[in-house]
């Protein structure tokens, strides 16, 4: 990953307006372990906007156990991108 917040919160959010399946390990990985609220927020949008089972299973074990509520937000509405 990038040292830079602003870099993978674009990456996230590409790979979800293009739907790059292959990238959801990597966005798990992002939702579950970045230190920057953005970063997680934008993980959990381009998982809902992918809408594989993988990534919807990853958005609901996310929600969890997510203790930031904006990233909670953010979750939700993924889920409900179905």
């Amino acid at each position: 990953g990038d040292s830079d917040t602003m870099v993978r919160m674009r990456a996230a959010r590409l790979t979800g307006v293009f739907g790059v399946d292959s990238a959801v390990p990597a966005l798990v990985g992002m939702l579950s372990g970045d230190a920057e609220v953005g970063v997680r927020q934008a993980a959990a949008w381009a998982l809902g906007k992918i809408g594989t089972a993988e990534a919807f299973a990853a958005l609901r074990e996310a929600a969890s156990i997510e203790e930031v509520s904006l990233v909670r937000d953010a979750i939700d509405v993924a889920m409900r991108m179905r």
